[in-house]
């Protein structure tokens, strides 16, 4: 499966996810809220309990359409490899990522606020309309480093494990997460069990994320130290027990401060605690996260392609 994932990464990083090309996690989600529209009309079940069979239904499902559609196109290795590399390479965010902080670089270097407002306030929730040069490159930063994990990293690690099947067992569980795993009134008991699954398929590749993040600290010669300590220091200062790594060892790396309040899209301030370094930031520091991004993605890639020679 290693040329299957080499050819697929290459794809990520040439086309990115192209607007005329049908994504996966759209079928997702297509699923899951036609799943969660019948699954509330059922009033004598909990809504914990609803949340969790809503839960097993959607992953049993993709699981079993892909071994209906793997079975169906075992007949020919080129179909079968095309669908293994379609899977894989859509579930991969590595040039989605960069690709997007690279624009909403491009725009401040041109000084094209509202264009790079825009940008940004695709990829993040936070309210982004007036956000001035510094909360736009901070915004990014933190997306990127955030997604490294979830995009990038535990993709490879669940494709290392179980190759493509993997892969979009893993990107099932996350994409739960962000539907119906959120804190609010409609959600808190419905979205519990989404949200415990998704912590738990994230609790190993989150900390690799973070060793990955040490060992380019390493290679460029950046803080170690200072990776450790916000590491240890600020890494459960957030409400996930994973999303913060990412973000706290890239900054304390960089000895960078990022976090602060900011705005959601209801006007509300979000209090977000202040993580990594001391020092500030220009937009510049959005090209070391990219490179960041893609010395992260390489290692990983080489650490399964020497792991899967073993």
């Amino acid at each position: 499966m290693v040329e299957i994932l080499l050819i697929s990464v290459l794809i990520d990083l040439i086309i990115a996810d192209p607007f005329w090309l049908y994504h996966p996690v759209q079928f997702i989600g297509l699923v899951s809220v036609y799943l969660e529209k019948y699954l509330r009309k059922i009033k004598f079940i909990s809504l914990y309990v609803l949340g969790a069979i809503h839960w097993l239904l959607i992953v049993a499902f993709f699981v079993g359409l892909f071994l209906i559609i793997e079975k169906s196109l075992s007949f020919n290795s080129l179909f079968l490899s095309l669908f293994y590399i379609y899977i894989t390479y859509s579930l991969l965010a590595i040039g989605s990522l960069t690709r997007e902080a690279r624009v909403i670089y491009n725009y401040l270097k041109r000084n094209e606020l509202q264009k790079a407002r825009s940008r940004v306030q695709g990829i993040v929730s936070r309210d982004m309309s007036n956000a001035d040069e510094h909360q736009i490159t901070r915004a990014t930063i933190e997306t990127v480093t955030e997604n490294l994990s979830d995009g990038i990293i535990a993709p490879l690690f669940f494709y290392l494990i179980g190759g493509p099947i993997g892969i979009i067992v893993y990107k099932v569980v996350n994409t739960l997460d962000s539907m119906i795993a959120y804190k609010n009134d409609k959600y808190l008991k419905y979205g519990w069990f989404s949200a415990k699954a998704d912590d738990l398929f994230n609790y190993i590749p989150a900390r690799l994320t973070g060793l990955v993040l040490v060992l380019i600290a390493l290679i460029r010669r950046d803080s170690i130290s200072g990776a450790l300590t916000a590491w240890k220091r600020d890494a459960q200062k957030g409400p996930s027990p994973n999303g913060g790594i990412p973000i706290v060892v890239y900054a304390g790396a960089r000895n960078i401060k990022l976090g602060g309040p900011c705005q959601d899209k209801d006007g509300n301030i979000i209090k977000i605690p202040f993580v990594g370094g001391t020092n500030s930031f220009d937009r510049e520091e959005i090209k070391t996260t990219i490179s960041y991004t893609y010395t992260a993605s390489a290692i990983m890639i080489i650490a399964i392609v020497l792991i899967s020679k073993i």
